[in-house]
């Protein structure tokens, strides 16, 4: 089964989203973004989701 780890942050630094998707033979594919808007920390948590979910469909990934 494949599994979905992200998280997301922002900070006076800027703002961020940190993918990890990993296959089930354990190959891991990680991913990073700068998120170029202001938000909160959750709103960057629900971008790391999204963006997360999108590199799964762009790397077509079934789960059936």
């Amino acid at each position: 089964m494949w599994t979905l780890r992200f998280d997301g942050a922002c900070n006076q630094n800027g703002n961020g989203a940190g993918v990890l998707l990993v296959s089930p033979p354990g190959k891991e594919f990680p991913h990073g973004f700068k998120l170029e808007f202001y938000c909160t920390n959750n709103v960057a948590e629900y971008e790391a989701l999204i963006l997360g979910l999108d590199n799964a469909i762009n790397m077509a990934i079934n789960t059936y």
